[in-house]
């Protein structure tokens, strides 16, 4: 889980089968639909939503950390035992980057739109390289030879002369 992304972590009181049930209801069927992450161990179950917020409303309704809580009770019968929100903590990223960029690599392919490309798909943001160049795919193969620290500063919240120089770095290092 990328813990440093706004989300929303809940321990539910049920076993794995029912995450399609669970999936079903939270993507197609709640408020504001969630992309889910869970696993699940005996009658617990891990559930992960990126993006959830505390409390808010979409189209007239509530919906939010709280509130699936209930509703998954409600909807689905499934009681939560605990929930935790989790706040966006972009300098605690820059940390993790700053002090080890393997790391910082591997935390970033944690965050499902990611896509398991960590540092290259933020270096291929910085230098415009889209996934639906043709190219693209080239692209990474020769990203995933680089030094992950050369890579890492586009992680830092660096800004002004600093992060011109981090991107100056990256677009030499894949210059056409």
């Amino acid at each position: 889980m990328p813990l440093y992304i706004r989300g929303a972590l809940y321990v539910l009181d049920a076993p794995a089968t029912g995450a399609a049930r669970i999936e079903d209801y939270i993507e197609k069927k709640y408020v504001h639909g969630y992309m889910v992450q869970q696993a699940s161990c005996d009658d617990r179950t891990l559930l992960y939503l990126r993006g959830m917020v505390e409390e808010s409303v979409y189209n007239g309704q509530r919906f939010g950390r709280r509130h699936l809580a209930e509703q998954l009770q409600q909807a689905l019968g499934i009681a939560v035992l605990e929930s935790f929100q989790i706040d966006s903590d972009e300098k605690r990223l820059g940390e993790i980057c700053r002090a080890d960029a393997d790391v910082c690599d591997r935390v970033l392919k944690l965050d499902p739109p990611n896509y398991g490309r960590g540092l290259c798909f933020q270096a291929g943001m910085t230098i415009n390289r889209s996934p639906d160049d043709p190219d693209y795919a080239s692209f990474l193969d020769a990203c995933r030879k680089v030094d992950r620290r050369t890579l890492a500063c586009v992680q830092y919240g660096l800004r002004g002369g600093a992060a011109m120089a981090c991107e100056r770095t990256i677009r030499s290092t894949f210059q056409r």
